[in-house]
This record gives C-alpha cells, sequence and structure tokens, in this order.
C-alpha cells in the first residue's frame, strides 16, 4: 500500500485592541510665602539679638505659640510626601550670623499652628536637611500643607556673642517631595 502526500486547511482569524496608552503622572512642589495674610511671610528680621526667638504673628495664636509658615503645595498629579525640609545658598557677613543662630519646624495639615505638635527642639541654622521635622508629611495630589517655624538666637556669654554685632545672614528653604508608596 503506497502512503501518499496530502495537503491540511483549517481555519485561522485573529483580532486587534485598540491602541493602549500610558502617560506618566508628575510630582511638582510649590512653596508659597507671597506675604499675603498674617503669616505666609518670608524672614525679614531687623536689630536681632541674643536671646530672642523670632515668630511672624499668626491669625489665631494659641497659648502664646507663634510661628512662621509657609504653605507647600502639591500642584502634580499624584500624592506626595514631604522628604526633607533644606536650609540651601546659606551665605552672610564675617562672621555669618548663622552661625549663632537656630531653627525649629514642623509639619501640619491645616492652616492653624501647630501647637498640638509641641515644640521639636531647635537645631543650627546651617546648609543641609534640618533633621528634626515631625508631623505628617503626607501632601497629596492638589492639596496643601504648612510647615511652621522658628528662628531661635540662644543667649551666650559676651565673648560668643559680640563677635556678631552687625553680622548678617540670609538663606533659603528647600523641600523635597517624593512620590507616596514608591514601587509597590
Amino acid at each position: 500500500m503506497a502512503i501518499t502526500g496530502g495537503t491540511y486547511a483549517y481555519f485561522t482569524d485573529s483580532a486587534q485592541t485598540t491602541e493602549q496608552a500610558i502617560q506618566a503622572g508628575d510630582l511638582e512642589v510649590r512653596i508659597d510665602q507671597s506675604g499675603q495674610g498674617v503669616s505666609n511671610k518670608p524672614v525679614k528680621i531687623a536689630n536681632a539679638a541674643p536671646g530672642h526667638v523670632y515668630v511672624e504673628d499668626l491669625a489665631f495664636p494659641h497659648a502664646g505659640h507663634r510661628w512662621y509658615r509657609m504653605r507647600v503645595t502639591n500642584t502634580g498629579s499624584i500624592d506626595g510626601e514631604i522628604n526633607s525640609l533644606e536650609i540651601v545658598d546659606l551665605t552672610g557677613s564675617t562672621p555669618n550670623l548663622a552661625d549663632r543662630l537656630q531653627i525649629r519646624a514642623v509639619v501640619k495639615q491645616f492652616g492653624f499652628e501647630p501647637g498640638s505638635f509641641g515644640n521639636p527642639g531647635f537645631e543650627p541654622l546651617d546648609n543641609g536637611k534640618l533633621d528634626n521635622l515631625p508631623g505628617i508629611k503626607l501632601v497629596p495630589a492638589g492639596q496643601s500643607v504648612y510647615i511652621y517655624f522658628q528662628i531661635e538666637w540662644p543667649n551666650g556669654s559676651p565673648e560668643e556673642d559680640n563677635p556678631y554685632m552687625n553680622a548678617t545672614t540670609s538663606f533659603k528653604f528647600r523641600v523635597n517631595l517624593d512620590q507616596v508608596n514608591q514601587g509597590n
């Protein structure tokens, strides 16, 4: 019996979806110290002296606690979290007044003073990240939080403070925002 070759036929079909598209969101931070209102003002201190804590009066001070305030807004489309608050572009006279000054800061979700957080400790006013920044640091997309801060010139001896008469300093804040739930 001989075997002969043959062809086999069968049906096939395929379909295609519509175009799939992916667009990345963004994380963008804006800081407001426009001077509008009572407390969203940059630091401008004249005639600073040892033994003082420098603050800006808020509209509704509680129990004598007063702070400067800056509004931090996430204008992006994804939720963020404050990773750090840094002092940058610190300049001044020789000696630089920043060598005698200290700062403390706290993050608060609402636009009123942070008395419920107590007072975080003061730390040196140096270039770099502030180590002690308590508070809830979540900044949802399209929303704002507030960073409250105070500047202090602690009392020192005349030998420590006298060289700083007429000294100056200036600095900027940098707020670093990270995406929430990275890699999840």
